[in-house]
C-alpha cells in the first residue's frame, strides 16, 4: 500500500486516465496534481511559472499537505498525477521540479512513457492548451523524464512500472498497476 505518482510528459493523457480510473475504482483516490496547485494558488494561477521558486515551493509545499489531509480523513492512499521534469520555456531548458517531499511523499511511481509522435499528434490536437511542439524538444522531454524517475527510485528505494505507449488498454494495465499496491 502506498501513495502513487502517475508521471509522464505534458499532454500525454494522465489526466484523462486518472479521470478514467475514478469512474471505475474506489480503492485509491485520485486526484491531478495541477488541479490541486490551481485550487491553492486561487487566481495568481495563470502566473505560477513566473513565481519565483521560494514562492512555488510554498505552494507545493501546501499542496502535499492538503493531500495528507484528504487521504487522513478519508482513509485512503491516492494516485495523483504529476512530472519529474519541466520544459521551461524562458530558460529553453528541461528542469527538474522534483522535491525531496514529494519524494518522502510517493512509494511507487507509473511512468507513462511514450513514442514522440504520439506526444506530438495529442499535443496538436489539444487546442486548449499551448505546447511545445517542436519534435527535438519532444524527444528530449521523453527521454529526461525517464530518466529523472529511475534515478529517484534507484536512489531512494522506490518502486517503478513503466507503461509503454501507445497502446490502447492503458487504463486497464494502469487498474492493474495500482492494485497491486493495494
Amino acid at each position: 500500500m502506498g501513495n502513487i505518482c502517475l508521471i509522464g510528459v505534458k499532454g500525454i493523457g494522465k489526466t484523462y486516465l486518472i479521470n478514467r480510473l475514478k469512474k471505475v475504482d474506489d480503492s485509491f483516490l485520485y486526484f491531478t496534481g495541477s488541479s490541486m496547485i490551481r485550487k491553492v494558488v486561487g487566481e495568481e494561477f495563470p502566473n505560477f511559472d513566473a513565481f519565483t521558486q521560494e514562492r512555488k515551493e510554498i505552494f507545493r509545499d501546501i499542496v502535499i499537505k492538503r493531500f495528507e489531509e484528504i487521504q487522513k480523513r478519508k482513509g485512503k492512499n491516492l494516485v495523483i498525477d504529476g512530472h519529474m521534469t519541466l520544459y521551461n520555456i524562458h530558460k529553453k531548458t528541461i528542469e527538474s521540479v522534483v522535491r525531496k517531499s514529494d519524494i518522502d511523499f510517493y512509494d511507487h511511481y507509473i511512468l507513462l512513457h511514450p513514442t514522440p509522435e504520439l506526444v506530438y499528434q495529442r499535443r496538436l490536437g489539444d487546442k486548449l492548451k499551448q505546447r511545445i511542439l517542436d519534435r527535438e524538444i519532444i524527444r528530449q522531454e521523453i527521454r529526461r523524464e525517464k530518466e529523472k524517475v529511475e534515478e529517484i527510485c534507484a536512489e531512494y528505494n522506490k518502486t517503478l512500472d513503466v507503461i509503454d505507449l501507445p497502446t490502447e488498454n492503458a487504463d486497464e494495465i494502469l487498474l492493474r498497476i495500482i492494485r497491486r499496491y493495494q
